[in-house]
């Protein structure tokens, strides 16, 4: 085995996205002999982490994000987008809600696009990208997965931590939608996408909190 090549290849597998990522991570577990424990995502980990609570939610004890991914296709939805500035009490809007949801695209689309070039680079022009991702296995990772958003509803136990500077801010009310059994909400008072990395100690905190609630609930 001396001087031969290690290749990175599953995530270059043809047809592999966040569904085959959930399935390997549960099989990685229940090889690990863990058949219940707490998941936490953010990013690709947002959506990997969600299909792991649907795919096999009694293996979950708790799922919590700090990318919170709700359904996007309700009329519900758009009518408390723009009711919501101005009678946001009507539609479950708390005051902090309306300070990071409005002007909208101002924060919301126009931050993404901001934030996103690399998906333009990949629509537009592939083989830019393409050579440096194919050659190394490092920059394959990085390139993360296709996106699978279900809309199927979540019903583990689920904590939330909305960071400021997120790319997009979801509402709890809008996260009831989705996730029927929230146990955490938490406004955080600062960071962003990559939360874990840019305020490790706050997200933590926010971690413990949620299991310790879970798990005090549970016991009861």
């Amino acid at each position: 085995m001396e001087n031969r090549p290690a290749v990175l290849s599953i995530i270059s597998r043809e047809g592999f996205n966040t569904l085959e990522a959930a399935r390997i991570f549960h099989k990685r577990m229940e090889r690990l002999g863990f058949t219940e424990f707490y998941v936490q995502g953010g990013d690709w980990g947002a959506f990997i982490t969600n299909n792991m609570a649907q795919m096999k939610p009694e293996c979950i004890r708790g799922l919590h994000l700090n990318m919170v991914i709700a359904r996007t296709d309700s009329l519900g939805q758009l009518l408390s987008l723009i009711t919501g500035r101005y009678l946001p009490f009507l539609v479950g809007f708390t005051k902090e809600d309306v300070r990071r949801l409005y002007p909208y695209m101002e924060k919301n689309i126009f931050d993404i696009l901001r934030e996103t070039g690399y998906l333009h680079i990949q629509a537009t022009k592939p083989d830019t990208a393409g050579c440096g991702l194919n050659d190394s296995p490092v920059g394959l990772a990085d390139g993360g997965l296709e996106r699978v958003d279900r809309v199927m509803s979540v019903y583990v136990p689920t904590g939330l931590a909305a960071f400021p500077d997120e790319l997009l801010h979801c509402p709890r009310a809008w996260a009831g939608s989705r996730f029927t059994d929230v146990r955490s909400f938490t406004y955080m008072p600062r960071g962003g996408h990559f939360a874990a990395f840019e305020e490790p100690q706050l997200m933590a905190q926010d971690i413990f909190q949620f299991v310790e609630k879970v798990e005090s609930k549970d016991h009861k």
